[in-house]
């Protein structure tokens, strides 16, 4: 399995896909944990920063999924929490047994992409036939018009956010079906996709963006409809910011309300400059 992401060629900014636990400000640095589908994202959010900002504070980004990042923030060990998903009601009671008062910023917008197979005989998704594929009750893709081949789910882990969003949507009561596979990151889930008839994933955006719109060739990009509506590709900026793509979602970051070190690091996020990166990752800026 290949790894994508590698430490950035920097003196300061310190870039680690491991799960190591670590104090927040070990070594001088800043840890900010969580989201995997963030995690390319802020890397290069903060070696852009760090380009803009000679000798600014240093920071250390970890993967781990949105739970393992919210779980950090609460324990104290990172600095901001990225997160795929809204923080539950009991991550919530968590912080206020401790008084630990948050604030939630709106790092951009992904639309989760639904890969599969190119070679499966179906163009498009709807939304029920989603429903039906996670949870189990379609298990073959000649079930939903195209060629007799099993259907094979290749998705996130339990700390995902992610899966944490479609689980709720389209498998909320029996959960995901016995042919949905756990993988460790986007990458690792695109990569299966690529080697597997029949197979289907789910990803952030990002990770199927060459740049600014182009998509990778390796896997097909579902376009996905509403019964009786027309079919929407992640890939189309029109269809995502009228809100016509039904996989649309925030991208959040999570921090303790008095902490000061951040800020100037939130602030670049959110300027001219820090935009310009998020589009460039192949995510979409939020709208005002």
């Amino acid at each position: 399995m290949r790894h994508l992401i590698l430490p950035l060629v920097t003196i300061t900014v310190i870039i680690s896909s491991c799960t190591k636990r670590s104090t927040n400000h070990q070594d001088g640095e800043l840890r900010i944990s969580g989201s995997d589908t963030e995690f390319q994202l802020v890397q290069q959010l903060l070696s852009a920063y760090q380009k803009a900002n000679k000798g600014a504070q240093t920071f250390k980004v970890e993967g781990g999924g949105s739970s393992k990042g919210i779980e950090d923030l609460i324990g104290g060990r990172s600095i901001i929490a990225n997160a795929s998903r809204a923080m539950t009601n009991q991550e919530k009671e968590q912080l206020e047994s401790k008084h630990i008062s948050i604030k939630k910023h709106v790092l951009a917008t992904d639309a989760i992409s639904i890969i599969t197979d190119p070679k499966i005989g179906v163009d498009s998704l709807s939304t029920i036939d989603l429903s039906n594929i996670f949870s189990g009750r379609v298990t073959n893709w000649k079930e939903l018009r195209g060629k007799d081949l099993p259907i094979v789910i290749f998705g996130r882990d339990e700390s995902s956010g992610t899966r944490y969003y479609l689980k709720n949507r389209f498998a909320r009561y029996h959960g995901f079906g016995s042919n949905h596979q756990a993988c460790m990151s986007n990458e690792a889930i695109i990569d299966h996709v690529k080697k597997n008839k029949g197979a289907i994933g789910y990803v952030g955006i990002g990770y199927i963006m060459k740049s600014y719109g182009t998509p990778i060739e390796s896997v097909w990009t579902m376009p996905i409809y509403v019964d009786g509506g027309k079919a929407s590709s992640p890939y189309e900026m029109v269809s995502i910011y009228r809100g016509d793509y039904e996989l649309t979602r925030p991208l959040y970051q999570y921090y303790r309300s008095n902490d000061v070190s951040i800020k100037e690091f939130l602030k670049f996020e959110q300027s001219p400059e820090g935009q310009k990166v998020i589009r460039a990752s192949g995510f979409y800026n939020c709208q005002k």
